[in-house]
């Protein structure tokens, strides 16, 4: 039977094969946050980090609010926005 898809992923990126429960240190090939940016930006200061981890494979996800504060019109289809 064949890898499951993280040790593919991280075994390719480590050049070797990698087994369950071992330590792999790898570079990212991107790295993702949320639009809850300003909070984490501070902490990061806080410990002396002075620029962004490759700023050109930053993704930046805008997720809305939760619970949403749109009220859907009476009468109106739950499928619509």
């Amino acid at each position: 039977m064949g890898e499951h898809l993280p040790k593919r992923a991280l075994g390719g990126a480590a050049g070797y094969d990698v087994v369950a429960n071992q330590v792999v240190t790898v570079e990212p090939d991107w790295c993702m946050s949320h639009d809850n940016g300003a909070p984490i930006a501070r902490t990061f200061k806080k410990i002396g980090v002075k620029n962004v981890w490759k700023p050109e494979r930053m993704y930046l996800s805008l997720t809305p609010r939760s619970p949403g504060t749109f009220q859907r019109p009476r009468g109106e289809p739950q499928g619509s926005p």
